[in-house]
């Protein structure tokens, strides 16, 4: 049918996440950057992020929620900028 099976009519997208926040709170917590990638769904530039050719050791969390993404152990360099 060309539906999304995750989303229900009349269930918000962001329904079942432990951290919400309005607009202007998102906004106050995350740069431009990040808000555009986490909040509106865009996607960085090629080669555009600082994280591209980060070496530190341990565990990146998300920006937005702070939750636990992967480990630095995970991290590869995949040829593509992203």
């Amino acid at each position: 049918t060309g539906k999304n099976p995750t989303f229900s009519k009349g269930k918000s997208r962001t329904s079942g996440y432990k951290v919400h926040h309005t607009p202007a709170e998102w906004t106050a917590v995350l740069s431009n950057a990040q808000f555009n990638v986490l909040r509106k769904g865009q996607t960085e530039r090629q080669r555009g992020s600082i994280l591209e050719k980060e070496t530190r050791q341990g565990l990146f969390v998300c920006a937005g929620c702070s939750q636990p993404l992967f480990s630095s152990r995970d991290k590869f360099d995949s040829g593509t900028g992203w």
